[in-house]
């Protein structure tokens, strides 16, 4: 029987968005080599401790670099590889080039697989992205297929980076539905955070470094509050640790929209707060992939208003579960935001069809199983 290795170019305990891949992960795995005392799990390092995420699993761990390894260390690795007939390997943001490939490859390693989760390239066009794709056919340290969870991101690869589309797949994300959909009480998110009762609360969560867009949906509340006199909408932000919502102070302090602006912090009840929101916003102004909190909103019912940007912009149906707005813009943001205060009705329709979209397309069954596919179609190519 032949092992499985998932690997990350980060260390263990990372948190934000890889745990539940790192669980999706392991699920797969489980599927395709039949048990659990057959899988490697890689990290850079274990600083932070083995992975809270094991939780009684049984996997053996082993600590790689994708690109500080030495010689040694990389011939230990391919010897690690071939003694435990290591056959299959899963790797999280493998870039072509690695140096850890090819002790992958010399130790045995039949199907390498990178899943990425951020953009690969910005797009190229003409004789520079001919000459990415000669670079890609000559270079032999490479992963044998690459997944994305976007149109978008596939695209960075394929027309960016010079990849094969045909060494490319798509496999959207999934999420405990249920966790996000079940939460009815409306009051939680008021109570908590001291909010008035009579405003529509619009919500953000994720983090809170400049590419994510916070200052953009900061400036479309300052707008709304300070300019057009909304005093019936609220914006909550969660996320924010270690005094990060004071990087954003500049904006609104001394003015009316203060008080109409609250950083709920890093927490562990977003669910609960989320089923007393009216809409959320993902205003991210560089890139993002198709990020995880989109389906967790939608499944709580939210309608969503999303940056138009590669990605992001397949995380709803346009004037079906939510609305675009133009990236960076904080007016249009501003005036998609009161569009669905003004709209009650067409807010609400938005809602339920979203949360019938992640019922019905991004389950964590759907996710799984689509990655096995994948990789059983890489085996069998």
């Amino acid at each position: 029987m032949s092992d499985f290795l998932v690997c990350f170019h980060v260390q263990a305990n990372a948190g934000y968005a890889i745990e539940p891949l790192e669980i999706a992960f392991f699920d797969v795995a489980t599927s395709i080599v039949g048990s659990e005392g057959h899988i490697h799990y890689g990290y850079k390092n274990f600083d932070n401790g083995k992975p809270r995420w094991l939780n009684g699993r049984t996997v053996k761990l082993v600590k790689l670099s994708y690109d500080d390894m030495n010689r040694a260390q990389l011939d230990k690795l391919s010897t690690y590889i071939k003694s435990n007939n290591i056959e299959h390997v899963l790797a999280f943001d493998l870039p072509i080039g690695a140096r850890i490939i090819r002790a992958f490859r010399s130790g045995g390693a039949k199907n390498i697989l990178s899943y990425y989760g951020a953009p690969m390239s910005t797009i190229n066009h003409g004789i520079k992205l001919l000459l990415k794709r000669i670079q890609v056919i000559c270079t032999i340290d490479k992963p044998d297929h690459f997944i994305f969870e976007s149109h978008g991101m596939q695209k960075t690869a394929t027309h960016g980076r010079g990849i094969n589309t045909k060494a490319t797949s798509i496999v959207r994300l999934g999420i405990d539905v249920e966790s996000f959909s079940s939460h009815k009480d409306k009051a939680t998110v008021y109570k908590e955070l001291n909010i008035p009762v009579y405003r529509k609360i619009i919500f953000y969560a994720g983090h809170m470094e400049k590419r994510k867009g916070v200052d953009v949906i900061i400036k479309a509340a300052v707008t709304l509050v300070n300019k057009r006199n909304r005093d019936d909408l609220h914006f909550l932000f969660c996320g924010n640790r270690h005094g990060e919502e004071s990087a954003f102070q500049y904006l609104y302090k001394s003015t009316p929209a203060e008080g109409y602006i609250t950083f709920g912090g890093y927490r562990n009840d977003i669910p609960k707060l989320m089923a007393g929101c009216y809409a959320a916003v993902i205003a991210s102004t560089g890139w993002d992939s198709f990020p995880r909190s989109s389906l967790e909103m939608a499944a709580a019912g939210l309608p969503l208003i999303v940056s138009d940007i590669a990605g992001l912009n397949e995380t709803i149906e346009n004037r079906q579960t939510g609305l675009l707005f133009t990236p960076g813009d904080h007016v249009d943001l501003a005036e998609k935001v009161e569009f669905l205060a003004d709209n009650t009705e067409i807010r609400n329709a938005y809602g339920i069809r979203g949360k019938d979209r992640v019922k019905n397309d991004f389950t964590l069954d759907i996710q799984k199983n689509n990655l096995i596919r994948t990789i059983n179609y890489v085996q069998n190519t």
